[in-house]
């Protein structure tokens, strides 16, 4: 989460995006990640689920912006690829909170190690 108050902090605007039905609401209880980013992306409110690419496609419309403004991170290759195949600007892979934070330095190379 320290990368995420970094990035909150840089002024970054970021979303959430889950496939967890009701079970959003018992990590946000955890973990208070809505204090970084909103959880403007919830599949069982969307009536779609990713890597559908009407997933990727309406958080992008809602969003105001084209996909290709867009980066996703995820931690199953199958999103990801969703993410890619319908336009996304890229979408990492999450494996662990330091190959992310190396990846995003693409992104924002002020990002501390």
């Amino acid at each position: 989460m320290d990368q995420m108050s970094e990035l909150h902090s840089m002024g970054v605007e970021m979303h959430l995006f889950t496939n967890y039905p009701v079970w959003w609401k018992m990590v946000e209880e955890e973990l208070c990640l809505s204090q970084y980013a909103e959880w403007s992306f919830i599949s069982c409110q969307m009536h779609t689920r990713k890597p559908e690419p009407k997933a990727f496609l309406l958080a992008a419309d809602r969003l105001g912006c084209m996909p290709s403004d867009c980066v996703l991170i995820d931690d199953r290759s199958s999103n990801c690829s969703g993410a890619l195949d319908i336009g996304y600007l890229d979408a990492l892979k999450f494996q662990s909170a330091k190959q992310t934070r190396q990846l995003l330095r693409k992104y924002f190379p002020t990002l501390t190690e």
